[in-house]
């Protein structure tokens, strides 16, 4: 039983370790690359634009009142003209001769 639970406590110990990698890559990533530290006042206007301009979205199913969100009310989708392979071929007629 002991050797269960040190492979179980190994198991834990390995993946804290995998996730603690993974939230200092994650803060690396997310720090700008020229190392200057912005002030509250940026990260404020930055949040606004960022705000603005992801309001870019895109309606299939839904018209929204507003007048300017409706210009991205997309077009429905154009499907090709079905054939139907069945009918286009000519099956020959079922005609029975009664004798």
């Amino acid at each position: 039983m002991t050797t269960e639970e040190d492979s179980i406590e190994q198991a834990a110990v390995a993946r804290r370790e995998r996730l603690k990698a993974l939230r200092e890559a994650q803060e690396l990533l997310s720090k700008p690359d020229d190392g200057t530290v912005e002030s509250e006042e940026q990260n404020d206007d930055a949040a606004e634009t960022d705000e603005e301009m992801n309001l870019n979205m895109k309606f299939r199913n839904y018209l929204p009142h507003d007048k300017q969100l409706q210009e991205g009310k997309l077009a429905p989708p154009v499907l090709p003209k079905f054939e139907d392979p069945v009918a286009t071929t000519n099956l020959p007629s079922k005609t029975t001769e009664v004798v």
